[in-house]
């Protein structure tokens, strides 16, 4: 027993012995923890890039179809479509369709843009020694080499395209598959069939006729005050323009107080007489006062820095440019309108009258504002006075409609 106790006595005295032990533990699971936080984050930041591309090539896309005559109503048609998901209830990641897509198209574009580079580089060295040694046999080469790199490249995009199109397509062209498979029949009719399941996913007819009634149903409410302000601008005599004004000027303000809303009605249900369920607005009003007068002022403070576009009509082929704002800024003011209808939907009782009132009294003062610049637009513009009735907000999201 002594001896038990004399070897065990020193342990007892110098605890310390396992220590270093624990703390390498503690060590490792505080490393372990830093890593698995580090990779939270860099996926995090990942996820969030991939999504933002998407989102850009989206609006891209989305611009690029509002420059185009015919399918500037397909443009609309998404906005109402994605916004019309939102007010349905549907989750947000549902409320943008196609986003994927888009950013694959997105990418595919930037990788043939990127794998063109050397084939301008050689085209512009080939033209600049035509110019400076013209009918040489250093001239011919460059021209030879130009259009020897000019077919390589089309037929290493075609390929890659007939693939599918993925980054690892564009880094590694497989020749021995080329070989194989690119002159087979059997590979261009799996191309034709992917390309039209991919056109399919667009659903460009059923955007169309979306934008098209949403356009219908919002110059039903436009033209009329629209018209009298108009009739108001052209009168010969000044005390008939400025009760024509100021009467045209009151029933644009009547009528955009239920036009938004409206619109977004028509979007929630794909119903054309949902134009025409004014009640339905008022008593949504009142059950969310202060995020409907929230939408309203938003869609003002977005819509009114736009006419700032609508000065100056550049070159047609720039038209997209200027697209790409209109777009941008209508997406977050259809989306907000979407939720305050949404929103009240889920309510059944109406607020107070002191919620109501006040609520009411924001949305009825950012709207003068907005006809302020309606007016002014009106002297501005390339549309001239036509931009009364042709508004951004409501109707398609281009800066004019004959650049």
């Amino acid at each position: 027993m002594s001896g038990q106790i004399a070897i065990d006595a020193p342990m007892r005295e110098n605890p310390s012995l396992d220590r270093p032990l624990i703390a390498t533990n503690v060590s490792r699971r505080s490393s372990n923890l830093l890593v698995r936080w580090a990779g939270l984050v860099f996926w995090f930041l990942v996820a969030a890039i991939v999504r933002i591309w998407q989102f850009a090539c989206l609006v891209l896309l989305l611009s690029i179809a509002a420059s185009l005559p015919i399918l500037q109503l397909a443009s609309l048609g998404y906005l109402l479509e994605s916004s019309g998901r939102w007010a349905r209830g549907r989750p947000f990641r549902e409320c943008l369709p196609g986003l994927k897509l888009a950013g694959s198209i997105g990418t595919v574009a930037f990788w043939i843009a990127l794998s063109s580079v050397p084939v301008y580089l050689v085209r512009d060295l080939a033209a600049s020694s035509n110019l400076i040694a013209p009918d040489t046999s250093l001239a011919s080469r460059w021209q030879i080499g130009a259009a020897i790199i000019g077919v390589t490249w089309c037929l290493y995009v075609s390929w890659a395209l007939l693939r599918g199109g993925r980054l690892w397509h564009f880094l590694w062209p497989a020749p021995v598959r080329f070989v194989r498979e690119f002159f087979h029949v059997r590979t261009w009719q799996t191309a034709a069939d992917n390309l039209q399941a991919v056109v399919g996913q667009f659903r460009f007819i059923t955007l169309m006729k979306l934008g098209f009634f949403g356009s219908i149903g919002a110059l039903i409410y436009l033209i009329i005050p629209g018209a009298i302000i108009l009739a108001g601008i052209h009168a010969p005599r000044d005390g008939a323009k400025a009760i024509l004004t100021l009467v045209g000027i009151i029933a644009m303000l009547v009528m955009l107080q239920y036009l938004p809303f409206l619109q977004m009605r028509y979007a929630q249900t794909g119903r054309f007489r949902s134009f025409l369920e004014i009640s339905a607005v008022r008593r949504g009003f009142q059950r969310a006062p202060w995020l409907h007068a929230i939408a309203m002022l938003l869609l003002v403070v977005l819509a009114i820095p736009l006419y700032l576009l609508r000065i100056e009509a550049p070159p047609s082929q720039l038209v997209w440019t200027l697209c790409v704002f209109f777009v941008l800024f209508n997406i977050p003011a259809k989306f907000m309108l979407a939720w305050a209808v949404r929103y009240s939907e889920q309510r059944t009782k109406k607020r107070a009258w002191y919620n109501r009132y006040p609520a009411w009294l924001l949305m009825i003062a950012s709207l003068p504002i907005y006809i302020l610049f309606l007016y002014l637009a009106t002297l501005a513009s390339w549309d001239g006075s036509a931009v009364v009735i042709v508004q951004h907000a409501f109707l398609l999201p281009v800066p004019f409609l004959s650049p």
